[in-house]
């Protein structure tokens, strides 16, 4: 495969000369290209633009963080969208464009279990049963939202467990014995 980076173009060979597994890591930050068209960053955090100085606790009990460094990482999109619109003050206004709420102050971001302020990040008390029933099951299982209000943080809270639950009827846990 060529490489696709601005200024390079030599021949990078597939890791362990399989082309299912990409190319070898290449470049600075770390990069292995995929013939699908799409890349993986080696360090995941690289992939992330806001929220840099809680990440590492807002991780803790997240599944499949290994995901957040490909390019079409769902979670690192996540974290970045909402991560960035909070640091920004703009919860509110994205809140009110997308729910069509018109929350009465900044509302609450709520990323993978863990409640995130403008200057720290805990984990959030009444997700962590839900969280250990799914993970009974055998699934990973996390929540992303914005909680504008108690009925909107619902909604989503439904539409995220309805689309796990979809998920684990098209591919249900083996059993173990």
């Amino acid at each position: 495969m060529l490489c696709p980076l601005h200024g390079h173009g030599e021949r990078l060979r597939w890791h362990e000369g399989r082309r299912r597994s990409g190319t070898e890591w290449h470049a600075d930050p770390a990069v292995r290209f995929h013939a699908s068209p799409t890349y993986v960053l080696r360090e995941r955090h690289k992939n992330l633009i806001a929220g840099h100085d809680v990440l590492v606790d807002t991780l803790s009990g997240k599944a499949e963080t290994h995901r957040l460094g490909h390019e079409n990482s769902e979670d690192a999109l996540s974290w970045n969208v909402f991560r960035a619109l909070q640091e920004a003050g703009a919860l509110r206004l994205a809140t009110q464009a997308l729910v069509a709420t018109r929350p009465a102050e900044e509302p609450e971001l709520y990323l993978w279990g863990h409640q995130l302020t403008a200057r720290d990040v805990q984990p959030w008390g009444p997700w962590a049963p839900i969280r250990s029933a799914c993970e009974s099951t055998g699934f990973a299982c996390t929540t992303d939202f914005v909680h504008p209000t108690r009925r909107e943080a619902t909604r989503c809270l439904k539409c995220y467990l309805a689309r796990n639950l979809y998920r684990l009827l098209e591919t249900p846990p083996l059993a173990t014995t």
